[in-house]
């Protein structure tokens, strides 16, 4: 499920998983020269560092970002120095990413991370992970189509460090054959599923932020870029506030604010709490408890609505955290709760407002640690532990919520897909296919320059293209739980 450079530091030394090996690979699949623009491609994504505010691409309502101040952001060439710069160190196999429909595989990502020192003194932290999505080549079987991949992550741990490294190689670079194509490829990283996302100390070395981009091929208007994105279920923090004081545009994100705190209410608490809503253990059954807890950490979730998500996940000072946020909110929670029969059981609005911040990117990574996010059986269920802001750090350790709770459910459900009959495809959206094919024609041809397309009319298509696809991907229900979370 995980290789760590702490586990395997053979294995990544005997194999190319460098940061420019992956750059290159993917200026590659969209047929543009690496060696001339290598630098420019990754300066696109350190660029985003710089703006103030971005537009919500559903919703419109611009919303303020965090600029880096003090250059403390390290540059292309920084990132790139094969010496000093970022280095792999994990692969992670996240095939319990995979939608109901089978659509794809699930994700398979390359962490990179390093430390530089800062200008205003310390170190800096600087980490990005490649999540990409792998598309199933049998689609129409549904999640039976991607069992050679559960075949093959299943198999390393019967062959050699060497033939384990090879075969690691093979399956990010070139593909496991059989109609799989390479996982590192730029249209896995966005266009329109995967993306990738950094952890950065931004502004201080304490003042920890997260952040996803999307990779964008070349078009008439501008060259191969990363653009930045919302990042997934994380609903803007001051949604939960009372008013809309200081924001852009007051007006319309009080209007965001109101349907959002509706939509909380009305549907996100029914869903953070559908374990509770199905079953629960009964009291002195210690293996059944121990079951339902490892699935509660895993399973619980909402469907977020992308319109309100924001571009940043601050996981230091608890700027973002839900509960210190709200307040006139709290008292619709717990009436909301009592209506749903869990305020008999314990359930409180913080708890409720918890679970809310565990599964954003800042809760998951900090200040969620230790918070109780459930009951079962007398016993409180608190949330993991991180690292300190990361799960996976420069050495290759793991983070006890990883070690502990991730991996072994994780295992469980790649096991239960090998030894089990897969369920039979859903229905798929006709929509979606009918988009997925234009998006697919319009990106050959922006990789094979035809001058018949109009510069910005096609910028703007392939936009709306990449935005309806993935806001239909946030709608699906996962294989193995019903809300796919993205950390």
């Amino acid at each position: 499920m995980i290789v760590t450079l702490l586990d395997w530091p053979n294995l990544f030394s005997k194999t190319d998983f460098s940061f420019a090996h992956t750059i290159d690979s993917i200026l590659a699949s969209l047929k543009v020269d690496p060696d001339a623009n290598r630098i420019g491609f990754v300066q696109t994504l350190l660029d985003t560092y710089d703006i103030d505010q971005q537009n919500n691409p559903d919703s419109m309502l611009p919303m303020a970002i965090e600029k880096r101040r003090n250059n403390d952001i390290p540059s292309a060439y920084m990132l790139l120095d094969a010496s000093s710069g970022l280095q792999p160190v994990a692969l992670v196999n996240r095939f319990d990413r995979a939608p109901r429909d089978g659509a794809n595989c699930g994700e398979y990502r390359i962490v990179y991370a390093m430390k530089y020192r800062l200008r205003t003194g310390g170190w800096g932290r600087f980490f990005l992970n490649f999540e990409a999505v792998l598309p199933n080549p049998e689609r129409e079987r549904g999640i039976a189509g991607c069992m050679p991949v559960a075949e093959f992550w299943s198999g390393l741990s019967g062959k050699s460090e060497e033939q384990m490294a090879a075969d690691l190689e093979k399956f990010y670079y070139e593909g496991l054959g059989s109609g799989f194509v390479a996982t590192v490829l730029a249209k896995n990283y966005g266009i329109p599923d995967g993306q990738v996302r950094g952890n950065a100390n931004l502004n201080g070395a304490e003042h920890w932020q997260l952040r996803e981009w999307k990779i964008v091929p070349p078009s008439k208007t501008s060259g191969s870029a990363f653009r930045i994105e919302t990042v997934k279920n994380n609903a803007l923090a001051e949604f939960y506030r009372d008013d809309s004081k200081g924001a852009i545009n007051g007006k319309a994100q009080e209007h965001q604010r109101i349907d959002y705190q509706r939509a909380f209410v009305d549907q996100n608490l029914h869903q953070l709490f559908s374990p509770e809503l199905t079953s629960s253990p009964a009291p002195g059954d210690d293996s059944a408890i121990t079951a339902y807890m490892l699935g509660l950490l895993n399973d619980f979730g909402a469907a977020i609505d992308n319109r309100f998500n924001e571009f940043q996940s601050i996981s230091s000072n608890s700027e973002d955290d839900p509960e210190l946020e709200a307040s006139g909110l709290k008292p619709r929670i717990d009436a909301a709760l009592s209506q749903l029969g869990l305020s008999s059981k314990g359930v409180s609005s913080d708890e409720a407002l918890a679970r809310a911040g565990a599964i954003t990117c800042g809760g998951c990574h900090a200040f969620s640690n230790g918070k109780t996010v459930g009951h079962v059986a007398g016993r409180e269920i608190r949330w993991p532990n991180s690292l300190g802001f990361v799960h996976i750090d420069e050495n290759g350790n793991t983070s006890p919520a990883l070690r502990e709770w991730n991996l072994p459910w994780r295992r469980q459900k790649l096991y239960e897909m090998l030894c089990t009959e897969p369920k039979l495809p859903e229905p798929g959206f006709e929509e979606e296919l009918v988009l997925r094919n234009e998006l697919a024609e319009l990106l050959t041809a922006l990789i094979e320059k035809k001058t018949s397309l109009d510069g910005q009319e096609t910028d703007n298509r392939f936009r709306s293209l990449v935005d309806r696809l993935t806001s239909i991907d946030l709608e699906k229900e996962g294989y193995f739980v019903r809300y796919r979370r993205t950390h």
